[in-house]
């Protein structure tokens, strides 16, 4: 339903026109005048070459193409027309669609898992076949580096485009999984979302659950400009979660007692408590001469 609410726009099945007014443009004697703008809308169903009224995702490809996904297959539109792409001499239903940096695209089906598409052939790419739902994919996501990620109906796969490795690396943690959607950080990180509402942050190969104010009906996730992550949920509104911009350094030294101060030098970091003064260099604790002659000494600022 929100693939096909992203793609209202393209393939509405009511015509519109918005006017805008008071637009402004400077002519050359500097005069302002006033125009009416217009945007009209098109309508693409099975009247002029798509079949069916329901689309599932659409992904403008680096030739200029429309690439759409539906349950009754995928279409490519020239500007022109459309046309469909068996895969497997099948037509296969479309969950969704992207384009790597080399131009080859992914395609991510209703029960029949990940195929790509090199602008001649078509080729699935293999998943764990073995779990239940994987060939059931929700969610294709390319990040930074250019991995395609592939959320299934049965766990999280990733694939290294530009690799020759024929089959998908999986994260067990997520095995069974309803994966909903996938994101990522401008850090890198990505942000997995299951269908069950739970939220991880996913680095290399650690994943850390987010404690979330909310963590039901999670439907999907974006980065802002300012680097805050947005989640929306079906049933309980929005979330903004964003960075803490301050460190609890007791916890990171393990410090549990009262500190009087705190003086940094040079690539050390000298911390005054009621029995004495320690030294940090990052997390590594150090003695120096100047600790050990404070030792069992209340230290604090004078």
């Amino acid at each position: 339903m929100r693939k096909y609410i992203k793609l209202v726009l393209v393939l509405s099945t009511i015509f519109f026109a918005v006017p805008f007014y008071d637009a402004k443009v400077f002519a050359g004697n500097s005069e302002t005048e006033k125009y009416e703008r217009d945007y009209l809308s098109k309508v693409f169903d099975s009247e002029n070459g798509l079949e069916g009224t329901t689309a599932n995702c659409i992904c403008a490809d680096q030739d200029g193409f429309l690439w759409l996904g539906g349950y009754t297959g995928l279409y490519r539109y020239d500007g022109n027309e459309f046309k469909k792409f068996l895969m497997d001499g099948r037509a296969l239903p479309v969950n969704d669609i992207v384009q790597d940096q080399d131009g080859i695209l992914w395609v991510g089906t209703n029960g029949e898992g990940v195929y790509h598409f090199d602008g001649k052939n078509f080729q699935e790419y293999k998943l764990d076949n073995e779990v239940q739902g994987t060939s059931v994919v929700n969610k294709l996501y390319l990040d930074q580096e250019g991995t395609v990620w592939v959320g299934t109906k049965g766990g999280l796969f990733s694939i290294d485009a530009a690799g020759e490795a024929d089959r998908a690396n999986e994260y067990r943690k997520f095995s069974n999984s309803i994966i909903q959607d996938i994101g990522e950080l401008s850090t890198g990180e990505k942000i997995i979302i299951q269908k069950s509402g739970g939220v991880y942050l996913l680095e290399k190969d650690a994943v850390k659950r987010l404690d979330l104010d909310f963590g039901e009906s999670i439907e999907e996730g974006c980065e802002d400009y300012q680097g805050n992550y947005w989640f929306v949920s079906s049933r309980q509104g929005v979330l903004q979660l964003y960075e803490n911009y301050f460190s609890d350094l007791g916890a990171y030294w393990g410090i549990s007692q009262t500190v009087n101060s705190i003086q940094p030098y040079e690539n050390r970091i000298y911390v005054g408590c009621d029995d004495g003064l320690y030294c940090y260099e990052g997390k590594k604790q150090v003695k120096d001469k100047l600790v050990r002659s404070c030792k069992g000494q209340r230290t604090g600022d004078q």
